[in-house]
């Protein structure tokens, strides 16, 4: 479990002379995870419990502190890939807000390093363009691959708070959802000053 999310791992029962072994990938996060109340770092073949120990702790802090998963970079994934108008959507938003923003004279790919939505891995040598930009701009079927548990659930309810009156369900890119979540939202509380949405 981590310090603010469940982190769910699935189980794989593997047969190894007569005898059965589960096996777990546990992938990269970048906030520090706890398993039965203690913090463990590899050591070798070995985990070294730190809980206790400040410094250590702070040591895997500083590791993962360039770990961050929306950083993840997808170097197969191709401008095809993207939904490119929204990207000049997201410029024509900032030159409305700020004449002269940057953005203005930049190309779609400038825009997107820029942002710091496509980057190159200077320890891995990796290029392309990461999740965070998946996920802004991500076609469905982009998303879905590279991020298959990614969706947004809006719930409304009025009537009966156990149950729910309406749902949207969104697997968009975020610059899409928006605009979903907030047209789903006054259409649900026409009906009543009592709604209540959970997201």
């Amino acid at each position: 479990m981590g310090t603010g999310n469940s982190l769910y791992l699935n189980l794989k029962e593997i047969e190894y002379k007569g005898m059965l072994v589960l096996w777990v990938y546990v992938p990269v996060s970048s906030h520090i995870e706890i398993c039965c109340g203690k913090i463990y770092d590899r050591n070798g073949d070995a985990d070294q419990d730190v809980t206790t120990s400040a410094d250590l702790v702070a040591n895997i802090s500083n590791r993962k502190s360039a770990a961050y998963i929306e950083r993840k970079i997808f170097p197969y994934a191709a401008e095809e890939d993207l939904c490119m108008d929204l990207v000049r959507k997201a410029r024509q938003m900032a030159v409305n807000k700020f004449k002269d923003h940057p953005w203005g004279n930049m190309t779609d790919m400038e825009l997107l390093r820029s942002a710091g939505l496509y980057e190159k891995d200077m320890e891995s040598g990796k290029e392309g363009f990461n999740m965070a930009c998946i996920l802004l701009f991500g076609k469905p079927e982009t998303i879905q691959s590279c991020v298959p548990g990614y969706k947004t659930d809006a719930i409304y309810r009025v009537e009966n708070l156990d149950r729910y009156d309406d749902r949207l369900i969104v697997e968009n890119n975020l610059m899409e959802s928006y605009d979903l979540l907030i047209d789903f939202i006054p259409a649900s509380n026409e009906s009543s000053g009592h709604a209540c949405m959970h997201i």
